[in-house]
């Protein structure tokens, strides 16, 4: 039914027939219906749908069928059912009609329509872009016995030509290998280094380098997806178009050893602030109320507002709050700085307008429980900006949304390149630790994986601090160029280790 693109209340669980909106519908269970849905639920739950290497088996032939027991569909079909959720489930066509159905049916259909239009884009040509930061945010989330092949099951739909698929090299210099060859397609955009998958972690080379087989899950997979395109839509530009000119260093090896395993990466970028407070309540779209309770620490901890204290929200929802402007950059970074029209696409979505706080009474009366949800324009820009995120706080009262570990005395960097801010801690590397790192001949590396150094190529500007790379976040204020047009944010030469 979903290949077939019916409408939600033209299945046989809604036997009388509504408008073309389906709004004057009833759901009724059907016992036979029901045993052909559990059939599917089985298929949904099969193992071939989580695992690395049949990521390739789906994309490459252009022509296959997935089987299961006495069922079989083509690939094209299952993408059909896949496109079809999204464009009845969400839309204002069936809403009423899916939100009738049990949440068992809804959320199983929801997962295998997600799995099974990520395959879309790739399928859809025979060309693969050269882009492994893409394939990976898709499917880096599937199960593979070997961490390597969280990089080498990808590049047949990668079409990257830098990476060959060596098991002599470790985990940590696969993963560096992978994470520059990204950065090295990238155009000048540093739009690889986003996601929570980033910052230190045992035996990486630096905290830039991509943690490929950091835990997730296809929930986690489709929202990076989602920022994804939200970045790719122009809707962020913190950098003002400024390209990134990065260079590539390495420590030479010790006597030990016959290959270094520290990296850094020299950039250009200006300090836009830094943390005076980081939340411990990190928002979780999974669980309801324990959603509900990290929006009211949140707001407890930004404005001092006990949102469960009548006078309070009186203020919140009113318009006698002391300063409008700190409710208004409150309530434009819980949304991200997004705004979504009357549709749900991402077509739909736009910059935040200063009428999105007519939305703030709905939310401030769901953290109230008042209403039991919010509506899925609301719910779906607050999924999309706070899930997995913290607040927090800089020095100048500018707020912000971080990931899980920034701390106090962290700073917030717009770097070259970069459509959305960074944070970034200090690193204090002695002397000798930084006279180590010097610069690598980028193109031998790139073209036959040797780790030459240039010594004809050293930086305009010396170097004027180090830092460690905790991740990406949305900082008020900043994230449409206005970093680079104050000229009271000096720009400054720094090195990522």
């Amino acid at each position: 039914m979903l290949a077939e693109d019916k409408h939600i209340h033209q299945w046989p669980w809604f036997p009388t027939q509504g408008s073309q909106k389906g709004d004057a519908v009833t759901y009724d269970a059907n016992r036979n219906f029901d045993s052909i849905y559990e059939a599917f639920f089985a298929i949904e739950r099969s193992p071939w749908w989580t695992r690395m290497w049949t990521v390739q088996e789906a994309i490459l032939p252009k022509t296959g069928l997935l089987t299961y027991d006495t069922w079989t569909m083509s690939l094209q079909s299952v993408i059909a059912a896949g496109q079809s959720y999204f464009g009845h489930f969400l839309k204002d066509c069936c809403q009423h009609a899916a939100l009738q159905l049990p949440m068992i049916i809804r959320s199983t259909a929801e997962m295998f329509c997600r799995l099974a239009v990520s395959f879309y884009g790739d399928r859809k040509g025979s060309e693969f872009e050269d882009n492994l930061y893409e394939r990976h945010t898709a499917f880096g989330y599937r199960e593979c016995k070997d961490p390597r092949d969280k990089v080498y099951g990808l590049l047949g739909i990668a079409g990257n030509s830098f990476l060959t698929p060596d098991y002599t090299l470790s985990k940590s210099e696969v993963f560096f290998q992978a994470t520059y060859s990204m950065l090295s397609v990238s155009g000048g955009t540093l739009q690889s280094l986003t996601g929570p998958q980033y910052g230190p972690a045992p035996g990486k080379w630096a905290t830039w380098v991509r943690n490929f087989d950091a835990p997730s899950n296809y929930i986690e997979a489709g929202i990076a997806w989602d920022r994804l395109i939200l970045h790719n839509s122009g809707i962020y530009n913190a950098c003002n178009s400024h390209r990134s000119n990065s260079v590539l260093l390495m420590a030479r090896a010790r006597p030990e050893s016959d290959k270094a395993s520290q990296v850094g990466l020299e950039t250009v970028g200006r300090r836009v602030g830094i943390v005076a407070f980081a939340s411990q309540a990190r928002a979780s779209m999974f669980e309801r109320h324990d959603m509900r309770n990290s929006f009211r620490r949140w707001m407890l901890e930004a404005l001092d507002w006990d949102v469960m204290h009548k006078p309070a929200y009186a203020s919140a929802s009113g318009n006698t709050c002391e300063d409008p402007n700190i409710v208004m950059s409150l309530w434009r970074t819980l949304l991200g700085g997004t705004g979504i029209k009357a549709g749900i696409g991402f077509e739909d979505w736009d910059k935040f307008v200063p009428t999105a706080i007519s939305l703030l009474a709905e939310f401030l009366a769901w953290l109230r429980e008042e209403i039991d949800q919010l509506s899925y324009t609301l719910n779906s820009s607050l999924f999309m900006s706070t899930h997995g995120r913290c607040y927090f706080k800089a020095e100048n009262d500018d707020h912000g949304l971080c990931y899980p570990g920034t701390c106090i005395g962290d700073e917030v960097w717009v770097l070259d390149g970069g459509r959305v801010p960074f944070i970034l801690r200090p690193a204090h590397l002695d002397r000798d630790g930084k006279q180590a790192l010097r610069p690598l001949d980028e193109e031998a590396f790139r073209d036959y994986g040797r780790y030459e150094f240039r010594e004809d190529r050293r930086s305009e500007m010396a170097p004027e601090g180090y830092y460690q790379f905790i991740g990406d976040c949305y900082f008020d204020g900043v994230m449409n160029g206005e970093a680079v047009r104050n000229s009271t944010f000096r720009e400054q030469t720094i090195i990522l280790v």
